[in-house]
């Protein structure tokens, strides 16, 4: 990291003198110093206020942590690390007002509802995706943002929608990752409840400035004073049932044998995307391409069929002698995919339209790569390496994680359906055809999803998900987790993980498996170093915890050291 950390040794040296002055000097009022030190490690909290009874021990401070900062600065960012119950803390805060909406996922609504209502709590419910097509920001006294990073850039209409129709209300942001792939993400979502200069007082004259200064360390420390960031070990002393993550081996098994992988990349590298008008374009393009190659040969056939549609497309409008509309650029992407919402929707930036020769000669190029790339079924050694480890399980519940839905989908049919299930896109398969999500989910995870046991017959032991499944589910009869894929950020690999190691898994641990590109194609792609570079920046701006390649669970030094002073000042305070 790149700024100051409190190392054990420092923490032992505050530590150990409280307790001795505690033990041997009461009558000299240390009493009230530990409570200062506590309050100033942790920062203002509603001490007066008592919780609803509904919530675990650990809940309790940060809820009142929370309802401080909403009353100092009309906003507040709950960060604790995933499986830690955020959604019932921010329920329990939303007792304090009159009026509450909650902003979530489309895919996280049913949940919303289920647990607002098993507590009591009403909350008026509307999505990101509708805030995305323009309806109003709920009138509500208290707003409540899940999955806050979706919103953190000021580009695009949801966080526009919200950030001029949320001034006249509190604003509780909630989420695990605040910070994806860069610190401005950060910045982005404070701005939506504090104005440039609300920090200066904590050292911080200008949230823009210290941006542009690259001033993290300044930007960190400020914005704690409103953000509460756990971890389950900064919190084991109340936890007992938040599974450990333990890693297997990094494996790269290639989509198909090696020699064949090397005589097709060079064709991949041939490629020229002459419909986009400068060379960053080009590249993001043929990264996205080898994204898919890594993924399996059927997700890099539809990925090259979508660019063959795309040609099609530039064809036509440069016979008409024009340019291609910023919305047709969709064609290159599939539903959701995770690099056109890193990267943006690309678009053609060139000043006249595409020569039609150049694009049949890119459209002849493209043909030959897909006859030359196998069809049905291949030899896949990524493949045969998930059957051998499903094997090994016995019937465990696993969550395979993919990222194109064609892999999920060629994977199912691999494995025979044999106990398996696929989600991804808004719809599941089972083998007997397709059903809604919530049912598939249910048949894979019925005690966590509040459903009554399948049959026997029924049951599904193998979900295999793409990333849309990946943010706030409840999954934890699962005890195992296959990065089959891996995503283009680290919050990616947090989130998988939280959906079975969370509050009210009966395991003890949760297994991570993980499969990285071969050589020729990482060399390429170079995942693990990108990822590696985010979870820096993540780190460097207070996320609690994140992921990289073969290490679940990088923890934040610096809040894990500020909840243990906290604690520890409190338990010598009682002692």
């Amino acid at each position: 990291m790149h700024w100051p950390e409190i190392t054990s040794d420092q923490l032992h040296a505050v530590r150990e003198p409280l307790r001795w002055k505690l033990e041997f000097g009461r009558r000299s009022g240390v009493e009230n110093v530990v409570a200062a030190l506590r309050r100033a490690a942790l920062g203002p909290a509603a001490d007066t206020w008592n919780p609803p009874s509904w919530l675990l021990p650990h809940q309790v401070e940060a809820t009142q942590r929370i309802a401080a900062s909403l009353r100092a600065f009309g906003g507040a960012l709950l960060a604790d690390a995933v499986g830690l119950g955020k959604t019932y803390m921010a329920l329990a805060v939303s007792t304090r007002y009159r009026q509450t909406a909650a902003i979530v996922p489309a895919s996280l609504a049913s949940q919303w509802r289920r647990v607002s209502s098993s507590l009591g709590v009403p909350v008026a419910l509307t999505s990101h995706e509708a805030l995305s097509r323009g309806r109003d920001v709920p009138a509500a006294e208290l707003l409540i943002v899940d999955e806050a990073h979706r919103l953190r850039n000021p580009d695009t209409r949801r966080h526009d929608q919200l950030a001029r129709n949320c001034s006249k209300a509190h604003l509780l942001l909630v989420s695990a990752t605040p910070v994806v792939n860069r610190p401005r993400d950060i910045v982005h979502l404070l701005r939506l409840f504090l104005p440039d200069h609300a920090l200066a007082i904590l050292g911080v004259p200008s949230l823009d400035d210290a941006l542009t200064a690259h001033a993290y360390q300044e930007l960190a420390y400020a914005a704690s004073s409103m953000v509460v960031a756990r971890t389950a070990r900064s919190l084991a002393a109340f936890l007992a049932n938040v599974p450990r993550a333990v890693d297997s081996a990094v494996a790269r098994p290639p989509p198909l044998p090696e020699a064949q992988l090397k005589q097709l990349l060079p064709l991949v590298d041939a490629l020229e995307f002459p419909s986009v008008g400068d060379a960053r374009a080009v590249e993001l393009l043929r990264l996205h391409l080898f994204f898919r190659f890594a993924s399996s040969v059927a997700a890099c056939r539809e990925t090259l069929r979508r660019h063959l549609a795309y040609l099609d497309r530039a064809l036509a409008a440069a016979a008409q002698g024009e340019q291609l509309t910023r919305s047709a650029a969709r064609l290159l992407f599939g539903p959701g995919d995770e690099l056109q919402l890193e990267l943006g929707v690309l678009s053609s930036n060139r000043n006249d339209p595409a020569n039609p020769e150049t694009l049949e000669q890119e459209r002849d190029r493209i043909l030959r790569l897909l006859t030359a790339l196998p069809n049905g079924r291949h030899l896949n050694p990524k493949c045969d390496r998930l059957a051998r480890l499903l094997r090994s399980r016995r019937g465990r519940k696993t969550i395979v994680f993919t990222t194109a839905l064609a892999t999920a989908m060629d994977l199912a049919r691999r494995l025979e359906w044999r106990e398996v299930a696929v989600v991804g896109a808004g719809r599941a398969r089972i083998a007997s055809g397709r059903i809604s999500v919530e049912t598939a989910l249910s048949l894979f995870a019925p005690r966590a999803r509040g459903a009554s046991p399948p049959p026997r017959a029924a049951g599904v032991s193998t979900l295999i998900a793409t990333d849309l499944a990946s943010e706030g589910l409840d999954l934890q009869d699962a005890d195992g987790v296959v990065h089959y894929d891996l995503p283009w950020t680290p919050v990616r690999l947090v989130q998988r993980l939280g959906r079975i190691a969370r509050l009210g898994s009966e395991h003890a641990t949760a297994r991570v498996w993980w499969f990285t590109p071969p050589r020729p194609l990482e060399d390429r792609l170079r995942i693990a170093a990108r990822l590696e570079q985010k979870a820096e920046s993540q780190l460097a701006l207070g996320v609690t915890t994140t992921s990289v390649v073969g290490r679940a669970r990088v923890l934040s030094e610096v809040f894990e050291c500020r909840e243990r002073l906290g604690g520890g000042v409190r338990a010598a305070g009682a002692a």
